[in-house]
This record gives structure tokens, C-alpha cells and sequence, in this order.
């Protein structure tokens, strides 16, 4: 079985990851941001990612999952105790879920916080600064959004690639037990 303080850590970053999701989607309905065009892009590519990152993750726990259950229902054995580079893959799954929460938080808090110090003033400015703020915030163009940074892809390739390998090496263990 994995490492307890490793699961641990995925959970408790998990849970982080939840809170800032959260806190982008509450982010989503202030006056700046709807004015904003940039900020609006800042928010939905924030959302498009988290979701992406949720769903991977959560298809990488069900695979380790099933593969678990397999060996299990195949061997009557537990796989992290008779294969001995499964408690590595699953390891290696769960820093790469960690790895790729960070990136998200992250970025998510320094879009937050240039979200929340323009709120801010305009929470401070008096009726007619706040109309012609939001105005100037409508006026913004979105800039061309920069291309995954290598790490990002680096990570989500290995993930595959090691979903890949278990995948292939559980059709062909269960090919040789017929």
C-alpha cells in the first residue's frame, strides 16, 4: 500500500485545491471581474484547468483502484505487497496529483490576489470613480495566453505514460492466466 503520509498529503492537498477552486468561483460574480475581459479569461482558463487537473486525477485513483481490485480478485494477493515497483507507480501517481495541485494553486492565488487588490479600490472609490473604473476595465483587451509550461507537460506525460504501462501490464498478466 502507498505510503500513509503520502496519501495524507494528497488528501490535504486536495482539500486545498477544493478551497481555492471555491474561491475562484466566488471571484467569478464581483463587479471588477465581470467588467473585465481579461480578468473573466483569467477566471475561465483557472476553471478549464482545475477541471482537467480533477478529472485526471480522479481517472488515475480509479485506475489504481481497479488495478488493485484486479490483482486482488485475480491472485487473492495485495499488489503493493507481491509486485515490487507498484508502490512506486502509485507513489509516483500521487506526487504527480500533488505536483500538478501546486501549479494550479499557485497560479490560481496570484490571479486571486490581482482580483482582489482591484475589487478592493473599487470597493474604496466613491460612485462616479466606481462607473468610470469599470468602465476602463471594459476597454481591456485579453492578452494571448502563453502556451503549458514544459514541467505541466512533462507531468501529465509521465502520468500517462504510467497509466499506459500498468494498463498494458494488466492485459498481458491476465492474457498469461488463461
Amino acid at each position: 500500500m502507498a505510503d500513509t503520509g503520502k496519501t495524507q498529503e494528497l488528501r490535504d492537498k486536495g482539500a486545498e485545491f477544493t478551497q481555492i477552486r471555491a474561491a475562484v468561483a466566488q471571484v467569478s460574480a464581483l463587479p471588477v471581474v465581470a467588467a473585465s475581459a481579461t480578468a473573466r479569461a483569467s477566471v475561465a482558463a483557472l476553471n478549464t484547468r482545475a477541471e482537467k487537473l480533477q478529472g485526471l486525477i480522479e481517472q488515475i485513483g480509479k485506475m489504481i483502484d481497479g488495478a488493485r481490485r484486479w490483482f486482488a480478485d485475480t491472485f487473492s494477493l495485495d499488489v503493493s505487497e507481491q509486485v515490487p515497483f507498484a508502490n512506486t507507480a502509485i507513489d509516483g501517481a500521487i506526487q504527480s496529483a500533488i505536483a500538478g495541485m501546486n501549479y494550479f494553486i499557485r497560479d490560481a492565488k496570484n490571479v486571486l490576489a490581482r482580483i482582489e487588490a482591484t475589487q478592493k479600490i473599487y470597493d474604496a472609490a466613491s460612485d462616479e470613480q466606481k462607473k468610470n473604473m469599470l468602465g476602463d476595465l471594459s476597454k481591456q483587451s485579453v492578452p494571448a495566453i502563453p502556451a503549458p509550461s514544459g514541467k505541466a507537460l512533462l507531468i501529465v506525460a509521465g502520468i500517462i505514460g504510467a497509466l499506459y504501462w500498468l494498463n498494458s501490464r494488466k492485459g498481458s498478466d491476465h492474457g498469461e492466466a488463461n
